[in-house]
């Protein structure tokens, strides 16, 4: 499964404003796991919450939906849990399976 498909695949649990372009985010998510792309996923849904909550005007809280912003300002704490070697091994283990 491609990050594309990882991230489209969660995106149907979280509520996406137009904005979010589901490319860039694979780009940027290049490396990383499918629970690294879904704990990335999680704390955008929470950080949009918690701006809507405690930052935004009262009418705001109604658009709780996830913007291309909320995964921009949580993106910087995440990095890929797999290392390049980790991923060689993968691919090699997955190359020996497929013969």
């Amino acid at each position: 499964m491609t990050g594309n498909q990882i991230i489209k695949l969660l995106m149907l649990v979280f509520s996406v404003k137009i904005d979010v372009d589901l490319n860039a985010l694979a780009e940027k998510t290049s490396g990383f796991s499918g629970a690294d792309v879904e704990n990335l996923c999680k704390e955008a849904a929470l950080s949009a919450m918690t701006s809507r909550i405690f930052g935004s005007q009262p009418s705001d809280l109604d658009s709780t939906a996830v913007t291309m912003d909320d995964f921009t300002a949580v993106f910087p704490s995440f990095r890929p849990s797999l290392t390049p070697d980790l991923r060689e091994q993968y691919a090699n283990m997955k190359a020996s399976i497929a013969k």
